[in-house]
């Protein structure tokens, strides 16, 4: 097989995943009333497809020579927290689109937020304070946010083995599967170090293929045996206030 045809196969993280975190200055008062400053730490896996399809890979942070990104982030919260409200097991999701020169710092040419059913109501409304506070969510329009029912199934604990995510009841509102990339020796997936992300720390990126469909609010991401990578990331901030409620 081609390098172009592993290179693209690839499978967090825009937030983000996302272009999803940086450390900022702030005072942790442990408080979460409305007018409470608090930090947030997250340590999350982030499985992401991409539309890209040049080379070398598109790796969250360096983007395809098109000009502009199609991503679809989906993250699940490893160990995570804002103020005393625990976020372990949480799931939320990204969908958007990020113009060739993005870097951190520069919005979004568009974004869709969206928090799984599951999480409890104070996790919700917690989850959604980061992500209406925090600059790195911003888009050039409004950043919709909303609750989705997120489902992830693994066939094994294999590291190899295909995940499958689905959006919605019965993934009526899409879905993506990851295969990830087996390795030269077999029994590891293909990793690499990306010196172009900034979120990824010292963690290497999962490269896999990614079968998507997703669309909303008038954009479509449906590419078969496309671009996926595997994010470990930790988002990490201070947020001011907390969000009564997020729409549905």
């Amino acid at each position: 097989m081609s390098y172009k045809k592993t290179a693209l196969a690839t499978l967090l993280g825009a937030a983000i995943a996302v272009g999803l975190a940086a450390a900022r200055a702030g005072t942790d008062d442990g408080h979460e009333d409305g007018g409470a400053t608090n930090r947030y730490s997250i340590d999350c896996k982030i499985l992401m497809a991409t539309d890209n399809d040049t080379i070398p890979p598109t790796l969250f942070g360096r983007y395809p020579t098109k000009g502009v990104l199609t991503f679809l982030a989906v993250a699940e919260i490893v160990n995570g927290r804002l103020g005393t409200t625990r976020l372990d097991g949480a799931k939320f999701a990204m969908f958007g689109r990020a113009a060739g020169d993005w870097k951190r710092g520069k919005r979004f040419e568009a974004l869709s937020l969206y928090i799984d059913e599951a999480p409890t109501a104070e996790q919700r409304r917690a989850l959604g304070t980061i992500f209406r506070t925090d600059e790195l969510f911003r888009a050039e329009g409004m950043a919709s946010l909303s609750t989705l029912k997120i489902g992830i199934e693994r066939a094994s604990t294999d590291s190899l083995a295909p995940v499958t995510v689905t959006f919605g009841h019965e993934g009526d509102r899409g879905s993506v599967r990851f295969v990830p990339m087996k390795g030269g020796d077999g029994t590891n997936p293909v990793s690499v170090q990306n010196a172009f992300s900034f979120f990824d720390e010292k963690e290497a990126i999962g490269l896999a293929t990614a079968d998507s469909r997703f669309s909303d609010h008038g954009r479509e991401l449906k590419v078969p045996a496309g671009s996926g990578e595997i994010h470990f990331c930790r988002l990490n901030g201070v947020v001011h206030g907390i969000i009564d409620e997020t729409e549905h």
